[in-house]
């Protein structure tokens, strides 16, 4: 799984505590799914709205284990995604960044 950001990211002060909640929230499900609802949370309040999009990239076999990873995958509680034959993009529709495609 790699979490990241499609167009630029903002550093802004508010940044570390976005992060340490993700982290918290994430420690036994949403490794995925709360990284983007936080992360887009911080884009929507900030002074750049909706131009920081939150993506997470899931490798594996099938799309339900990667599916699977993403929703219910925590930092301790880690899913298997068999071999990384294959991926999945994680989004908010129609966010649209600087820098970027609109998705």
């Amino acid at each position: 799984m790699i979490n990241g950001y499609h167009g630029i990211s903002y550093d802004q002060s508010a940044n570390p505590g976005h992060v340490f909640d993700y982290i918290v929230d994430s420690q036994y499900n949403g490794i995925g799914d709360n990284w983007i609802d936080e992360m887009n949370d911080l884009a929507n309040w900030a002074w750049e709205p909706a131009d920081q999009c939150a993506t997470s990239v899931v490798l594996g076999d099938a799309s339900a284990s990667r599916a699977n990873q993403f929703y219910n995958g925590g930092f301790r509680d880690l899913k298997s995604t068999g071999a990384h034959s294959g991926s999945s993009f994680f989004y908010i529709d129609g966010c649209d960044p600087d820098d970027g495609e609109k998705l």
